[in-house]
């Protein structure tokens, strides 16, 4: 009898207690529940970047930065200025959007999130949740639209039809490691530049096809709520306008 009773004695799980580290990982867990739906949350930050466009553009906020001018390859002093985006031109700005067609959506967020890294890590911060909002407006699943934009932020980033931020410094990099067998060569900043040229379409065709037939059916049809359909005070002819500066706006951005 006592024998039974010191094996039921092990089987007995024994009370743990809980480390720090599951304690602080059970409160971001509540936390992480608590949250609202994700595509609220975009439409949030994105209403903070629109409140705070305004807010610096009233305190004239400015950056000073230096630029290497192409004619004299001298740096240069440039400044500039923050745009608000509830202004004239940053509600025309805004009204792109809009009059985007519903079936070019994804190719045209694929092709912005491949030319955010221009701008090194801003396509994060600013694309995504755009990319998700923009989806939505459109009567589309919001999350296909943060996953387009994010395949062309993500998995293209290091390609571009443009010289990146990134370059000089995997140049620099790549010739201290080939110093250390031949000290007398070294490639340029341009040395990927046409790799990368023809591998930026080629990407952009292969995220737009992913996300359109792979990503977005798996999601199924949106169920949640879909802004009204309005016109935002867009006239047929300022549609048509917009239409025909955005598809030359695409169109330069590969040539």
């Amino acid at each position: 009898m006592s024998e039974q009773r010191r094996i039921a004695s092990i089987d007995e799980p024994a009370e743990t207690t809980k480390t720090f580290l599951r304690k602080l990982l059970d409160v971001v867990e509540k936390v992480g529940n608590k949250l609202p739906h994700p595509a609220v949350i975009f439409f949030i930050l994105t209403a903070l970047v629109i409140l705070l466009s305004h807010v610096f553009y009233l305190l004239g906020t400015s950056v000073n930065y230096e630029v290497v001018n192409p004619q004299t390859h001298q740096i240069e002093h440039a400044t500039a200025t923050v745009n608000s985006l509830l202004s004239g031109d940053g509600i025309r700005f805004m009204k792109i959007v809009q009059v985007t067609p519903r079936k070019a959506a994804t190719w045209i967020f694929v092709t912005l999130g491949v030319l955010s890294s221009i701008a090194s890590d801003a396509g994060y911060l600013v694309l995504i949740p755009l990319g998700a909002g923009a989806f939505l407006s459109l009567g589309r699943h919001p999350l296909a639209g943060l996953a387009a934009a994010f395949a062309g932020v993500a998995a293209v980033f290091g390609v571009n039809f443009l010289i990146l931020p990134i370059d000089p410094i995997l140049t620099e990099i790549t010739n201290n490691a080939i110093h250390l067998l031949n000290p007398t060569y070294s490639i340029n900043l341009t040395a990927n530049f046409y790799f990368a040229v023809v591998s930026s379409p080629v990407l952009i065709v292969v995220c737009t096809l992913v996300s359109e037939r792979v990503v977005e059916p798996r999601l199924g049809a949106y169920r949640g709520e879909v802004p009204a359909d309005s016109g935002g005070g867009v006239t047929a002819e300022e549609a048509r306008e917009l239409r025909l500066a955005l598809y030359q706006a695409s169109w330069s951005s590969l040539f």
